[in-house]
């Protein structure tokens, strides 16, 4: 039975001189249980070499035998070969017999011989008497000879016994068949060997025409026919193959993972030497005969003269002794015994198991909460350190453990090999830092340790939390129904020197003037807040709180109040792709454009007037304004134009206090192709409200015209609103195609192709692709004057008096819910709605008239896709 092996590093042995010699077999016996065994006829042949008459095939009746016997074999490494068989020796009497026909000068001879197959008379004369001494189809022989069967008997070539292949491999003892089977039954091997054995010899056979054939007293024989038996056997032998004289000792070494000293089908172990302890020393030494277990585990002695060994084995690195206790197997060896078990009647089976390995580290208290044990960083002491079997993140009953003692060590010891999840059980009011996600996936090996398992605690982290708030009458308190301001920094000012510095840690306030620091490692923080512009501090005083923070504590309420001491104006400069004057998703802010008051409304920066720069995002604040009407201006940037306001600039009035917002400025870039990508619902061309964009698809400058976007060519991506644009693009005429996509088909523009002419500071809008995954399917009508189905030159195109339609079932009637086609002026007609399926076109002619095209009257077509399908032609007449 197939095993899982465990393979162990390769035995100390070096010292010894061999393993256990390669013996061969010089003779094999295989005893023959009576009734155990057959032989019946396979085929029979008669063949007329002179070729007069017609060669005959001999349809036997089965000649069925149970023999005793004795087969005699030499064995050599590569095979098995038969020396002598007494297989056939003393085979009684039967009344089996063989029936043939012959086919001479057109007449049917037959004749009965009883047991040919025994001793004949003479090597060319088959005997064979009749009850009135003529020949007669209905008359058995009555004479039975007896007697053995000798190869030599029959004139002609005798073809030895070939049996089916046999090998043994001496090493191991182990007996390899070809097609025979080697089966185990009963603690002996139990051989099924078929065998094939031809035998071929004339028989001739005499005729007389006027009396009929006799035995031997006719003269002139016709011909000697050549006459082949092939017999087909099988040999079972039921008490083994042994040398005769010597016996053999096989079992296995095997893990015993459970420990309970009995081998449950667990995992051979590989390359562990078994040896015969001859001086009975427990040592394997020089000279001691040994074997190494194979891939399952399994170890064989063959050959073994009949008497007691000590069978022991070295027992592998990491491992431990468990069966038997002693370590030692007392054999008896009995002739053609091949299992070899112990004098208690067990198999000489050998148990080991793993030894223990130990899981050692540090529990640390990590102050700092910096995932490192720094200097002065102390142990944690009665903290239980575990091997989480059942990896339930919970210590359970029986599994491995330690208490940390008082320097925060721990060793736990016992663990058998494998790998396991290592765990902790944080304290309380503690969290876990090291290692990240509070468990170590470890292996233990055999008998060795896992070191350096190190576990970080550390004391819950609390919160710091308050507001921003509006101080309107600037009394330092908060009150009822003054505003929250929102994105405010608030910093913990850790060098003290009042302003925030990169590295310190920071929020901001939210769109209610809410701000929370949260795990804030227990200890005192001063907190600070950076001042909007155009506010001044109000509350606290001195602009800070020194907060002291205990584990697991929320410190709140911890509100900062400024005075608003001016108007301001905020906003934001964006990039207008699609020059609608409003920012959209996906248009971006332009980052360090000026944005002043233009205190002498000239339309240009002028020196003393208040201004500020965007940041990243393309926003603005123009504070501490003074109340009153202000002109909003901006410098639009280089290669860009204003889209809106449309007048340029904003006439805002501010008042003591106010903020307004959303003063944006739109700017387009210059020299610019843009458009849209959309999904053309209705197929109809224009880009329709409620129409989305086609987020991410490509259009392309097709340098080249070859339809394909080759690289190096530009390329622009569709926003989610589907606008593209290629923005700064030099004068010149540009061919812009988009790249098409399996299942879609373009609906606008025609060929996928706009030819674009650009000049300074010129912008090419509106140069939309619509795309649609529904089907196009097209056609005509034609006045068809001589009804011949066929449209000639003259006859012209019908723009009136029929529907196309869709016949979704086929019934050849325009059902209600059926799709009619769109008639155009010039007597085409189209479908641009319709979705993949079978589609069956037929026509609805006016009345009076009479459909001639085409012949079966429909097209029907089954698509599976977005396509174009054209130049369906209807006639009527």
């Amino acid at each position: 039975m197939s095993r899982k092996t465990r393979r162990v590093p390769g035995p100390v042995v070096s010292a010894i001189e061999t393993l256990e010699p390669r013996r061969l077999l010089t003779e094999v016996v295989f005893n023959i249980n009576a009734g155990a065994s057959e032989l019946s006829i396979a085929t029979s042949t008669v063949t007329n070499p002179n070729g007069g008459a017609t060669a005959a095939i001999f349809a036997p009746n089965q000649l069925l035998r149970d023999f005793d016997g004795v087969i005699t074999a030499d064995v050599t490494d590569t095979g098995l070969t038969i020396v002598s068989s007494d297989l056939f020796a003393n085979i009684p009497p039967g009344t089996d017999y063989y029936n043939f026909g012959a086919n001479i000068n057109n007449d049917v001879i037959e004749h009965h011989y009883t047991d040919l197959l025994f001793n004949l008379a003479s090597p060319n004369v088959i005997p064979f008497t009749h009850a009135d001494g003529n020949f007669d189809s209905s008359e058995v022989d009555a004479t039975l000879v007896t007697g053995t069967l000798n190869f030599d008997n029959f004139s002609g070539p005798t073809n030895s016994p070939v049996f089916d292949s046999l090998a043994l491999d001496t090493a191991s003892g182990t007996l390899l068949t070809g097609n025979a089977s080697l089966v185990r039954v009963g603690g002996q091997e139990r051989l099924t060997l078929p065998f094939t054995i031809s035998y071929t010899f004339s028989l001739p056979m005499y005729y007389n025409a006027g009396t009929g054939m006799r035995q031997g007293s006719e003269t002139g024989p016709i011909t000697n026919f050549q006459h082949t038996l092939t017999f087909v056997g099988t040999i079972v032998a039921n008490a083994g193959f042994t040398t005769g004289t010597t016996g053999a000792i096989r079992s296995n070494v095997f893990d015993d993972d459970n420990s309970n000293a009995a081998f449950d089908a667990e995992e051979g172990l590989e390359n562990v030497p078994v040896y015969i302890d001859a001086n009975n020393n427990n040592i394997l030494d020089p000279g001691e005969t040994y074997v190494l277990t194979d891939e399952d585990g399994e170890y064989v002695f063959p050959y073994r003269d009949p008497g007691t060994y000590t069978i022991r084995h070295v027992v592998p690195e990491g491992y431990r002794l468990v069966l038997p206790a002693n370590g030692r197997r007392l054999v008896d060896i009995v002739a053609g015994d091949l299992q070899g078990d112990d004098a208690a009647g067990d198999p000489a089976v050998f148990g080991d198991n793993t030894l223990p390995g130990t899981v050692s580290g540090l529990v640390f208290k990590d102050a700092n909460v910096n995932g490192v044990r720094d200097g002065g960083e102390l142990g944690l002491s009665g903290v239980r350190v575990y091997v989480d079997f059942n990896d339930n993140g919970a210590f359970n009953a029986g599994e491995p453990f330690d208490l940390t003692d008082n320097a925060g060590n721990y060793q736990i010891t016992g663990v058998a090999a494998g790998d396991y999840t290592l765990r902790h059980v944080v304290g309380a009011g503690l969290r876990s830092i090291v290692p990240p996600g509070g468990a170590y996936d470890i292996t233990v090996l055999p008998g060795q340790g896992v070191a350096g398992q190190d576990f970080g605690d550390a004391d819950l982290p609390g919160t710091i939390s308050g507001r921003i708030y509006q101080d309107v009458n600037n009394d330092g308190t908060r009150q009822v129904g003054e505003p929250l301001i929102g994105d405010v920094r608030v910093f913990l000012d850790v060098n003290g020197n009042n302003d925030y510095d990169l590295g310190e840690i920071t929020t901001l306030s939210d769109a209610a003037g809410a701000y929370m620091f949260t795990d804030v490692i227990p200890g005192t923080y001063t907190v600070r807040h950076v001042v909007p512009a155009g506010y001044t501090l109000a509350a606290p005083v001195g602009g800070e709180y020194v907060v002291t923070v205990g584990v697991a504590e929320d410190v709140i309420n911890r509100n900062f109040g400024d005075t608003f001491v001016g108007a301001a104006i905020t906003g934001t400069v964006f990039e207008d792709l699609n020059e609608n004057g409003i920012q959209d998703g996906g248009e971006a802010g332009i980052e360090n454009v000026r944005v002043f008051v233009d205190v002498n409304f000239d339309g240009r920066f002028n020196s003393g007037e208040r201004y500020d720069f965007t940041d990243g995002a393309g926003n603005y604040t123009l504070a501490t304004l003074k109340p009153g009407r202000r002109v909003i201006g901006h410098l639009t940037p280089a290669t860009y134009r204003l889209t809106s306001p449309a007048a340029g600039f904003y006439t805002i009035k501010v008042t003591s206090g106010g903020v307004v917002t959303g003063v944006n400025f739109g700017d387009t870039n210059l020299s610019a192709i843009r458009g849209n990508l959309y999904n053309d619902i209705n197929s109809n061309g224009l880009f329709d409200f409620g129409e989305r964009g086609m987020l991410g698809w490509i259009v392309y400058l097709d340098q080249n015209n070859n339809k394909v976007r080759d690289a190096g060519e530009l390329t622009a991506t569709a926003a989610k609103s589907g606008a593209y644009s290629f923005i700064g693009v030099a004068p010149g005429t540009y061919l812009i195609r988009q790249e098409q996509h399996a299942g879609w088909r373009i609906t606008r523009p025609s060929r996928n192709l706009y030819t674009v002419t650009i000049t300074d500071s010129d912008t090419v809008g509106a140069r939309n692709f619509g795309n649609t995954d529904n089907i196009y399917i097209g056609g005509n009508v034609f006045t068809d004057q001589n009804g011949d189905g066929k449209r000639s030159k003259t006859e012209l195109l019908a723009i009136s008096n029929y529907t196309i339609y869709d016949d979704a079932n086929n019934n050849s009637k325009f059902d209600r819910g059926e799709i009619s086609a769109a008639r155009q002026l010039d007597g085409t007609w189209a479908f641009t709605t319709l979705t993949s399926g079978v589609h069956n076109i037929r026509i609805i002619p006016a009345q009076r008239t009479r459909q001639t095209a085409p012949k079966k009257l429909y097209y029907s077509l089954k698509i599976k896709r977005a396509v174009i399908v054209e130049g369906l032609t209807f006639g009527i007449k």
